[in-house]
């Protein structure tokens, strides 16, 4: 039962945020990256508010959980703008597939620093669905003709923002465990952080641009898109929250929610028409597979 409760978890996480992922791509271009979390947060809030008035837990609120979560608010944010920065320069062919490498390092960490238990079958099944993330992530096109230059451009900001979401889930894990009741209001308190922490970045970047802060989008047609894009967020972080506080099995929440790049370019190839690269319906069969053997 705890299988299924962790992988139903995942699935939503996974889910969520690959619908988050595709809806982001309508504001591509249109809204930086720093303002587009910003409303993320700030719309992702509302549904985990409505939540938290039909099931009112309270969290224990100490200096050391409110340090403790400062850190975890600010560590959760550098990793997307590092991310989306390291983006900014290389080739995203190159960089997701790095990025995506999250999810191997947070289930090491999982598995050596917070003690869980990870069964031979599961270590299969888990392995099989993160060779599957790499290869929806992975985009071979044009590769041949790049120089080792403009492979590695971004790739620093990339692993530094891998890196500290390795760490973050199982940490965050961890935190929930221990937070035990008050996990939804946890979750929230963790998106107010965020957004204190980027409204005070955009006006030190304009500050030292000598420019006029903005935090409102002037691009009217992006509200519908922030709207989603923070909703399915939101829907994403209370699975995977719910998934990490219910379940001892962090590994599998992690893989399944790091697989959300296979609803994004589901919804890509269907709606944009995007076609799908070889090793990307590979990648979708060992996802699937390895699911599978998660199920047995």
């Amino acid at each position: 039962m705890e299988l299924y409760m962790a992988i139903t978890a995942g699935l939503g996480g996974m889910f969520g945020w690959g619908l988050a992922d595709f809806f982001a791509k309508k504001t591509v271009g249109k809204i930086d990256a720093t303002r587009t979390l910003l409303w993320m947060q700030f719309f992702g809030i509302i549904p985990l508010c409505i939540y938290l008035i039909f099931n009112w837990e309270l969290a224990r609120i100490t200096p050391p959980i409110i340090f403790f979560l400062l850190l975890l608010g600010i560590g959760n944010v550098s990793a997307y703008l590092l991310f989306y920065r390291g983006l900014e320069k290389g080739l995203v062919s190159i960089l997701s597939p790095v990025f995506a490498s999250q999810a191997a390092v947070a289930v090491l960490v999982s598995a050596f620093f917070f003690k869980e238990t990870i069964e031979p079958v599961r270590w299969i099944g888990l392995t099989c669905s993160f060779l599957g993330i790499v290869m929806v992530s992975f985009q071979f096109q044009g590769l041949k003709e790049l120089s080792g230059k403009k492979l590695t451009k971004g790739l620093p900001e990339v692993l530094a923002g891998m890196l500290i979401f390795g760490f973050f889930f199982p940490v965050w894990d961890w935190f929930l465990k221990y937070q035990g009741q008050g996990w939804v209001l946890s979750t929230i308190t963790l998106r107010i952080i965020a957004m204190v922490f980027l409204t005070i970045l955009i006006y030190i970047v304009a500050r030292r641009k000598k420019i006029q802060p903005k935090i409102k989008p002037e691009e009217k047609n992006v509200w519908t898109w922030l709207i989603l894009i923070g909703l399915f967020d939101a829907l994403a972080s209370l699975f995977a929250a719910w998934g990490y506080r219910f379940t001892t099995m962090t590994s599998v929440v992690i893989i399944f929610s790091a697989a959300f790049p296979l609803p994004t370019i589901i919804l890509a190839r269907i709606f944009l028409k995007e076609k799908l690269a070889l090793n990307q319906v590979i990648g979708v069969a060992a996802i699937v597979g390895g699911l599978i053997i998660l199920a047995l």
